[in-house]
């Protein structure tokens, strides 16, 4: 995307080529997107039409509904309707239609007032009246960070005054404190919703959003703000690899897990009913990656460590 807002890669000056480039980042992006997010929306469509158990599942109608807005995508304008516990595939909806609406917007405003027509777009979503399934301000954030980074002064300046800051103490911790923070304007929002509305939900974003400026930044200049150790390096490799298949099947394990112990009448306690689920959402996901997602796309072969 860089590419065509910003013109970053030299090599690629030309109308057609940027134009190449593009379409092979949207052709990467939705690879990964949509052929393991249609298998396991299919999986949970299938196992509510066998197992009947409108408990569990809801209705068939219900789950074709929401199938048919998944492949669209168009989950989350769904979702603010019909709000119930299968509504975790909403992300999905947001980024693809964030990738479809940018180059509409390039193409359709003034160059010059592009950024500033992002910028009032982001804040208006802080706003809206239904946040949560319409979270493109962090994707806003992402094209930010690209455009300020696209400055060598800014990079340069960041990049002197975070080495200045390393010295005395590491940016992780920032980064921790900085999130850990969030979470009293969270909770504070849910009991107290009514008195004060969004506002401590909008001042929690606006911070993570901060957070993930940082992130992406110090990401981007390669600055060395977090540190792998080498005995669990590969295990993060693998985790970060899987955790796209883990988000799409985890509910999907937990709906079937669950409707297994209400028809045998199986009796677990809460903390190995999770365990198990959780257990079997990773080993799914594995083969999720393995089996589909790298037939689509080609994924990352290092992770970059200190």
């Amino acid at each position: 995307m860089g590419e065509i807002f910003l013109k970053r890669n030299q090599e690629a000056q030309s109308s057609y080529e940027l134009t190449i480039s593009t379409i092979n980042f949207y052709k990467k992006r939705f690879l990964r997107l949509l052929p393991a997010s249609t298998f396991w929306i299919t999986i949970l469509l299938l196992s509510c039409i066998f197992f009947h158990d409108h408990e569990v599942f809801g209705t068939v109608r219900d789950v074709f509904w929401k199938w048919c807005m998944s492949i669209i995508p168009l989950r989350n304008f769904e979702t603010v309707y019909s709000s119930n516990s299968l509504q975790w595939y909403w992300s999905l909806s947001t980024e693809s239609q964030f990738y479809v609406f940018l180059p509409l917007a390039w193409f359709s405003v003034p160059r010059k007032f592009f950024w500033y027509f992002c910028f009032l777009l982001m804040c208006l979503f802080l706003f809206f009246d239904h946040t949560d399934w319409f979270r493109f301000p962090g994707l806003f954030v992402g094209l930010f960070s690209y455009k300020l980074l696209s400055n060598n002064g800014i990079k340069q300046a960041i990049s002197e005054n975070t080495k200045k800051i390393n010295n005395k103490f590491s940016s992780i911790w920032v980064v921790a404190i900085f999130l850990i923070a969030t979470a009293p304007l969270c909770a504070f929002h849910e009991n107290y919703h009514k008195e004060y509305g969004n506002i401590p939900f909008i001042v929690g974003y606006i911070s993570i959003y901060s957070v993930s400026f940082i992130m992406i930044s110090l990401s981007a200049l390669c600055i060395e703000f977090i540190y792998i150790p080498e005995k669990i390096k590969n295990f993060v490799f693998i985790y970060s690899e899987i955790s796209y298949s883990l988000y799409l099947c985890h509910l999907v394990v937990f709906f079937i897990f669950r409707h297994i112990i209400k028809v045998y009448g199986l009796i677990f306690p809460e903390f190995v009913y999770i365990t198990l689920c959780i257990f079997i959402s990773f080993i799914l996901s594995l083969f999720s990656y393995i089996f589909i997602e790298r037939k689509f796309y080609q994924a990352r072969d290092t992770i970059r460590t200190p």
